[in-house]
């Protein structure tokens, strides 16, 4: 059972390890989680009512299928079972006491180490055990990740893990590591503005000389290390760019294709006045939409097969029903998280190209509702030890 554990976890934290050629985040963590998703809701005799709320919504997504395109469907579906498994077997884990520190800072390293490696030595060094690595002159290295934005966005997420579960030192060490990892190895422009919305939402929730000095602080060494260390790199031609947010808008391909599928996705969802789309009509609304000029010139059905917004696309699936599915993830991370602008911004940074079926989104979540659980039980127990002092 322990190995089964093990294995899992290493599938959440290390999703694009190659198992099948065609994807880019594999589906080890979705059948792994699966069979402990069997064994730990069978032994359950009270399931908690807000996990439960995030799985019947998850099988709901069955009702989303269509005949006409049945791999298309099968992979939307499972895009939504993925969260809803991960996120109660790692419930359970944390539950049982299974999750260690231990194996984040493990991973953290390793992470650490091959993008070192990418860096100082080959940027497709370990290219064998991630077919679908790919990256450029002007970007980063991938480490364990197919591509540099995904390198930084597994970085962003464990940087969540570390504030929300480490101690003051190892916060510090391990946090360093990843800023370290994030602008010197990945390189990539989108986590780079996904730090900024971080720091940002950080001051206005911390609204001190503290978080300005901080803010300040963090904003100057940006500009400095950008300057100084990352020329000739997409960080740098963008920020250079960045003066000219119109000129930037037209001009960056990746900028304009990714605002574009979250236009597009909310806007088809409010055209349809909340009622879902389903999972394969994705395709044809962009090919009518695309008749039209628009400001988004990188918008085509040819390189629009799949939704590039998380919560983009439950909401231009499922309607009303996703916006009921995403406010119960808000409502879950918000309590369940020791530092409620971090849930903000997940929710925030959910709306680009990161799936619900990224693994560390249900990990997190799960994390998420025990925590909230916990805090529960506590107060309880907090209320009945008051009336008991007042008898």
């Amino acid at each position: 059972m322990n190995l089964l554990i093990n294995v899992f976890l290493l599938s959440v934290f290390f999703p694009y390890i190659t198992v099948i050629k065609s994807l880019d985040t594999q589906p080890t963590a979705l059948f792994l989680g699966t069979v402990l998703f069997l064994i730990y809701f069978k032994a359950e005799k009270k399931q908690n009512r807000y996990i439960f709320y995030i799985l019947i919504l998850s099988i709901l997504s069955i009702f989303l299928f269509e005949k006409s395109n049945i791999m298309m469907s099968i992979r939307g579906i499972l895009n939504y079972w993925s969260l809803g498994i991960i996120s109660y077997v790692s419930y359970e884990l944390f539950k049982r006491n299974k999750i260690k520190n231990s194996i984040i800072k493990r991973s953290i390293n390793a992470w650490f180490i091959l993008g070192f490696i990418q860096t100082f030595y080959s940027k497709y060094f370990f290219k064998f055990l991630i077919v679908g690595m790919r990256t450029s002159d002007d970007r980063g290295v991938t480490s364990f990740a197919t591509e540099p934005t995904f390198y930084g966005i597994i970085c962003i997420f464990f940087g969540i893990l570390v504030i929300e579960n480490f101690k003051k030192n190892d916060c510090i060490l391990f946090f360093s590591n990843l800023l370290i990892q994030i602008l010197f190895f990945s390189k990539s422009s989108m986590v780079v503005l996904f730090l900024l919305i971080w720091i940002s939402l950080y001051i206005l929730k911390n609204i001190s000389l503290k978080a300005i000095l901080f803010s300040s602080t963090s904003l100057v060494s940006f500009h400095f290390i950008i300057i100084n260390f990352l020329k000739d790199t997409r960080v740098y031609k963008l920020y250079i760019k960045s003066s000219d947010l119109k000129k930037l808008f037209f001009e960056d391909h990746s900028l304009n294709m990714r605002l574009s599928h979250i236009f597009y996705s909310l806007k088809g969802a409010l055209q349809n006045f909340l009622l879902p789309n389903g999972l394969t009509q994705w395709i044809e609304y962009v090919r009518i939409e695309t008749l039209q000029k628009t400001y988004f010139h990188t918008l085509t059905p040819t390189t629009s097969a799949r939704i590039m917004s998380g919560f983009g696309g439950i909401i231009y699936e499922s309607g009303l029903i996703g916006i009921i599915f995403i406010g119960i993830i808000f409502f879950c991370l918000k309590k369940g998280l020791k530092n409620k602008e971090i849930a903000i911004f997940i929710i925030i940074i959910s709306f680009s190209a990161i799936q619900p079926s990224f693994p560390l989104n249900g990990f997190i979540l799960g994390m998420s509702i025990f925590n909230l659980e916990k805090r529960r039980i506590h107060k309880n127990e907090k209320i009945k030890s008051n009336d008991c002092c007042r008898n």
